[in-house]
Order: C-alpha cells, then sequence, then structure tokens
C-alpha cells in the first residue's frame, strides 16, 4: 500500500505554505496569484490528498518499542526559537482538559473557592504542578478537538440557516456513532500484553467531568456532548459527570445520555454505560463579578474537591458524584480527568500504555488544543448558506488538506510537534482575541484589504480572502480521519506540528540527546 506522507508530496506542502508566508513577510504579496495557481503544484497535491487509506476493520498492533515522547517545558520562554531549548509554555498547555491523578488535584489548595476565571480550572492545576505537566511530542498521542469556536463562527452569519445547524449536528451524529468508536474500544480493552493492561485499570479507574455550559443552540450542544462522551468512554473512562449549576440544565444531557446509550448498545459492555453516565450538580457557580458571573469549571472542582474530601456528606450528592457512598467509591477513582461538552478527546490507542504511565507516575497530561476552522470542503453540500465571509474557501492555497489517520491499519501516523514555530508571530497583531480569527474578522470589510488584481485561478475576491488570512499561510492545514473530520491548521496558541508516517524518531532522540547532554 502506499504511504499516505511520502516524503517529496511533504516536502511539497510544507515549502508551499511557508514559501508564500515568507513573500508577505517581504510584502511581495503581487506573486501570491502565481503561488496558488501553479499547474504543477494544484495537480500533484490534489492527486496525493485524493487517495485515502481504506476503512479499517482492525487495527493494526503497534510496535513493540511504540513510545511516548513529551515536550520540554516551562512556565515562559523566549518566542526566540534560538534561545532556549524549551518547546512549550504555559500558553500552550491550555485546552480547558487535563487527566491526572487524584491525589495531585488534592493538594491544589486554590480550588477551596471559585473565582472569576474559567480557564482557572486548568492553570491552577498547572501552577501547582510544573515539574509533573506532561504534553505529548506526538499530537495524536492526546490531543482534543475544540469545537465551540468553530461552530460559533459558523453560526454566526449562518444561524437562521436550517441547513448549517444539521451539517453541524450531523458532523457530531456521524463521529457518535461510527464504528470507530467500537473498535476502539475494543482495541483498548484486548489487554494482550502486561502494559495494555495496566492502561486499562487506569481507564476504569478514571472520574471524568464534563464541566457544563450550553450553548443557545440545543441541538449543537445535545450533539456536542454526546461526542465528548463518546470520545471518553472509547478509552475506557470509569465515570463520566456532567455537571452544571442548575438542576434545569439536567434536560439537554439526559437527551445526550440516551443518544451515547443507543450508539454503545452492541458494545460488549453496552448494558453497562447507563451506569458510567450521570448529572451532578455543581458547587455554587455564583461569581460576583459582572464579567464573569458564573464559573462553572471551577464550581466543578469545589464540588468534585469536597466530596473527595469528606467536606460533603449529603449520601445523595456523594453518590451522584461517586456511584455510590461508601469508602470503597470514594477510593475507587484514583484519577480525574477535566473537560467541556466541546471537547473532543483523540488518542491512539498505541499511546495509552505509555500515558497511563505517566499518569501512574505522578504526570498531569495537558492535551493539544485542535483548533478547527471552518472550512468550505466542510460544508459543501449546504445550500443556503447566505454568508460565507467566516468560511475558508476551498481553493488554492487553502484547499490542501492532509487527511491523518490515527490508527491505520497499514501505518503508525503521527502528528510530530514543532516546537516554538508559530508562523503567525511573523505577522501584526489585529484587533481580536484569538489570532486565528484575525481573517475572519477582516472579511467583513473587504473593500479595505489591500488588493493585487489575481490572475489564472486567482482572481480578486480569492485574493482577499489569501490577503486576510495571511497569518493561516504558515500552517499546514489538516483533519482527523478518526476524529470529526473537520479542517484544523494549529492549536488555540498557534503551536502546529508535522504530519509524517512513522514515529516521530528524529523529534524524540533530539529530545533524549537535550535532557541528557
Amino acid at each position: 500500500m502506499r504511504s499516505k506522507f511520502p516524503v517529496p508530496f511533504m516536502t511539497v506542502l510544507l515549502a508551499a505554505p511557508v514559501y508564500v508566508m515568507n513573500l508577505y513577510v517581504l510584502q511581495s504579496i503581487s506573486t501570491i496569484e502565481n503561488i496558488a495557481s501553479r499547474s504543477a503544484i494544484d495537480a500533484h497535491l490534489g492527486d496525493v490528498l485524493s487517495q485515502s487509506l481504506p476503512a479499517a476493520e482492525t487495527i493494526a498492533d503497534a510496535p513493540s518499542n511504540y513510545e511516548v515522547d513529551f515536550l520540554r517545558f516551562s512556565w515562559h520562554h523566549s518566542r526566540n526559537i534560538s534561545d532556549d531549548a524549551t518547546e512549550a509554555n504555559y500558553r500552550d498547555l491550555f485546552s480547558a482538559c487535563w487527566w491526572q491523578p487524584r491525589e495531585t488535584f488534592l493538594k491544589v489548595a486554590a480550588f477551596e473557592k471559585v473565582t472569576g476565571s474559567p480557564e482557572g480550572a486548568s492553570f491552577k492545576v498547572f501552577r501547582s504542578n510544573m515539574p509533573k505537566i506532561r504534553m505529548t511530542r506526538d499530537w495524536l498521542d492526546l490531543g482534543v478537538e475544540h469545537m465551540s469556536k468553530w461552530w460559533k463562527l459558523v453560526l454566526e452569519s449562518n444561524d437562521a440557516v436550517p441547513s448549517t445547524i444539521a451539517r453541524i449536528v450531523d458532523i457530531f451524529k456521524d463521529y457518535t456513532y461510527s464504528s470507530d468508536r467500537k473498535m476502539f474500544f475494543e482495541h483498548v480493552n484486548r489487554g494482550n500484553t502486561i502494559e495494555e493492561e495496566e492502561a486499562v485499570q487506569v481507564s476504569a479507574s478514571t472520574l471524568a467531568m464534563i464541566a457544563y455550559m450550553p450553548g443557545r443552540v440545543q441541538d449543537v450542544t445535545v450533539w456536542s456532548l454526546s461526542a465528548t462522551i463518546m470520545s471518553l468512554l472509547q478509552v475506557g473512562m470509569g465515570r463520566i459527570i456532567v455537571s452544571g449549576h442548575k438542576q434545569t440544565d439536567e434536560v439537554l444531557v439526559r437527551k445526550a445520555f440516551s443518544i451515547v446509550n443507543n450508539a454503545t448498545r452492541d458494545w460488549s459492555n453496552g448494558d453497562e454505560i447507563s451506569s458510567k453516565l450521570e448529572f451532578c450538580v455543581s458547587h455554587n457557580a455564583t461569581t460576583g463579578i459582572n464579567a464573569t458571573k458564573f464559573n462553572i469549571p471551577m464550581a466543578v472542582m469545589v464540588r468534585l474537591r469536597h466530596v473527595l474530601m469528606r467536606k460533603e456528606d449529603r449520601s445523595d450528592v456523594v453518590s451522584c458524584w461517586l456511584g455510590g457512598s461508601q469508602e470503597s467509591d470514594r477510593d475507587r477513582w484514583k484519577y480525574l480527568f477535566l473537560g467541556e461538552p466541546d471537547t473532543i478527546l483523540t488518542t491512539k490507542p498505541d499511546a495509552l500504555p505509555g500515558l497511563t504511565k505517566a499518569l501512574r507516575s505522578g504526570a498531569v497530561l495537558a492535551p493539544h488544543r485542535y483548533q478547527p476552522l471552518p472550512h468550505a470542503s466542510d460544508f459543501s453540500e449546504v445550500r443556503g448558506m447566505g454568508n460565507k465571509r467566516n468560511i475558508l474557501p476551498n481553493a488554492p492555497p487553502f484547499k490542501y488538506v492532509v487527511e491523518i489517520d490515527t490508527f491505520s491499519p497499514a501505518q503508525i501516523n503521527s502528528c510530530c510537534d514543532r516546537g516554538k514555530f508559530k508562523p503567525w508571530l511573523l505577522h501584526e497583531k489585529c484587533d481580536v482575541t484569538f489570532w486565528w480569527q484575525c481573517g475572519f474578522v477582516a472579511m467583513r470589510k473587504p473593500e479595505k484589504i489591500p488588493i493585487i488584481e489575481g490572475e489564472g485561478d486567482c482572481g480578486r475576491e480569492l485574493t482577499s480572502v489569501i490577503v486576510a488570512h495571511k497569518r493561516l499561510l504558515g500552517y499546514t492545514l489538516m483533519r482527523l480521519k478518526r476524529g470529526t473530520g473537520v479542517v484544523y491548521a494549529s492549536s488555540e496558541s498557534g503551536k502546529t506540528c508535522l504530519p509524517k508516517s512513522g514515529q516521530c524518531i528524529d523529534e524524540m532522540k533530539e529530545n533524549q540527546a537535550l535532557r541528557t547532554g
């Protein structure tokens, strides 16, 4: 079978966007049309990207030496790549998710009260455990697809188009009911080796919490939550608590539970799934701050801390969170996972033994945060979308998207972290919170974008889009075959990875040399 990522292909693929990016740095925008319309690149990339690995019926065994490697981290580091050898800082860590031992969590005294920042549910953990933080070198080993900013951007100008909402729901529905979920679960639970058995035990003794913050479109909220729960069940997590600060939140959550129960009815443990899912009310989430009136993630942390530390003694509350009110129920949950209803976990079955080994040694795992980008290829069948300013066109240079398979039957695919390489930093800041939205904001007033008249495949309208989204041109567009399948390019902080066949061997060797040197 042909390799999904042959070397010549990757060379051309990575060279094209970086070359275009450098043209912007040199203010040679007039040559962009020529790059975008070069028939040789267009034909070659189009041919390679049109190929797809066949759907897997089984998952290939990992090599016996499969290794999970972790990045070199410091709380702060210079943006200059040559200044130090660290590869991630505190901004890169945030995904609104973590996975850690219970005892590590209980040592974070800052979870005794609800503060104003929802992000504090993550940063307070990271700040208290800096030497223990682990973020994987291969993004496919542990990450989450963070979906809400993606669908909010799509719906910003198309919220009245039923077919747009239906398409977003279908993406989550396809993920939820995909046979990949069951196949992943069965592979994880086969227990062929001691390491795999230990991984199963760690997952089974993990209490996962989803800090529930519903969106304004109910169907999207329900199906996004369903997909998030499925992503946790497929790795074998023992109990999943969806926690909101209002009892009325339970109505939509129960709809998601019903969907999940239906999607897992033919799993080997299908009759046990319903007992693994529960809705529990959080601690009082009121902050007393006008800007952030409620902090659900922190309220969830406070309630859990009180339950585990016996500060909460109401048996109905304890039973809701732990599955029972006996001491054995409290002792059962040795690991904790935090997520949100729009964070879909992605990992490799082969990586779980390495991840759980790190957890057993006391590590705090910080998943990568995949930031999806609204892309026309994900909405090609939607009719009636009036304003497409918040959608990247399926045209050069944005039409080239690499599909990555997290459990290919033929080979191991990886996406190797690129350290401090954040191409968007080469450009001026724009007046928005998230850098990757700069182009979408610019397209609201396209008449203000400096334009060079396009030629060939690249007319004036497309050239406007390219100039507006210049910060994206240094990135490779990708999609996860076993994930939602939507297009992404980076994390929220601008960190990115290089897709390749095989493991990140060269990068791992360099990391080992720096650690021991």
